[in-house]
Protein backbone atom coordinates (compact mmCIF):
# COMPACT_ATOMS: atom_id res chain seq x y z
CA UNK A 1 0.00 0.00 0.00
CA UNK A 2 1.26 3.21 -0.74
CA UNK A 3 0.50 6.13 1.28
CA UNK A 4 -0.29 9.50 -0.37
CA UNK A 5 2.73 12.24 -0.86
CA UNK A 6 0.73 15.05 1.05
CA UNK A 7 0.63 12.26 3.77
CA UNK A 8 4.54 12.02 3.88
CA UNK A 9 4.69 15.99 3.09
CA UNK A 10 2.81 16.45 6.73
CA UNK A 11 4.37 14.09 8.28
CA UNK A 12 8.25 15.59 7.15
CA UNK A 13 6.86 19.07 8.49
CA UNK A 14 5.41 17.52 11.77
CA UNK A 15 9.23 15.97 12.52
CA UNK A 16 10.80 19.20 10.91
CA UNK A 17 9.19 21.57 13.36
CA UNK A 18 9.37 19.03 16.36
CA UNK A 19 13.42 18.52 16.20
CA UNK A 20 14.55 21.71 15.38
CA UNK A 21 12.37 23.73 17.72
CA UNK A 22 14.10 23.10 20.86
CA UNK A 23 17.39 24.77 21.06
CA UNK A 24 18.01 24.74 24.95
CA UNK A 25 20.03 21.77 25.90
CA UNK A 26 18.00 21.49 28.68
CA UNK A 27 14.91 20.59 26.46
CA UNK A 28 17.08 18.96 23.69
CA UNK A 29 17.94 16.07 25.74
CA UNK A 30 14.51 15.18 26.48
CA UNK A 31 11.78 13.47 24.16
CA UNK A 32 9.43 15.41 22.31
CA UNK A 33 5.69 15.14 23.25
CA UNK A 34 3.90 14.13 19.99
CA UNK A 35 -0.08 12.77 20.23
CA UNK A 36 -0.79 12.25 16.52
CA UNK A 37 -4.84 11.79 16.40
CA UNK A 38 -6.12 9.88 12.98
CA UNK A 39 -9.50 9.81 12.95
CA UNK A 40 -11.53 8.28 10.25
CA UNK A 41 -14.39 9.99 8.11
CA UNK A 42 -14.27 13.30 10.30
CA UNK A 43 -14.51 16.73 8.84
CA UNK A 44 -12.54 19.43 9.76
CA UNK A 45 -15.84 21.21 12.02
CA UNK A 46 -16.42 17.87 13.72
CA UNK A 47 -14.51 19.33 16.66
CA UNK A 48 -16.56 21.54 19.17
CA UNK A 49 -13.31 24.09 19.14
CA UNK A 50 -13.48 24.20 15.90
CA UNK A 51 -17.46 25.43 15.52
CA UNK A 52 -19.68 22.25 16.26
CA UNK A 53 -22.62 22.99 17.97
CA UNK A 54 -24.58 19.83 18.52
CA UNK A 55 -21.62 17.68 20.36
CA UNK A 56 -19.23 18.70 22.79
CA UNK A 57 -15.50 17.40 22.59
CA UNK A 58 -13.78 18.86 25.82
CA UNK A 59 -10.81 16.76 25.80
CA UNK A 60 -9.85 17.52 22.31
CA UNK A 61 -10.80 21.41 22.92
CA UNK A 62 -8.10 21.12 25.83
CA UNK A 63 -5.36 19.72 23.70
CA UNK A 64 -6.30 22.36 20.95
CA UNK A 65 -5.98 25.18 22.96
CA UNK A 66 -2.97 24.31 24.95
CA UNK A 67 -1.17 22.83 22.17
CA UNK A 68 -0.17 23.45 18.10
CA UNK A 69 -2.67 22.37 15.53
CA UNK A 70 -1.50 21.30 12.10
Amino acid sequence: MKLPDSFLIGISILLLFTFTGCKNNSLSSSKPNIIFILADDMSYYDLSCLGQKEFKTPNIDKLYNEGLFF
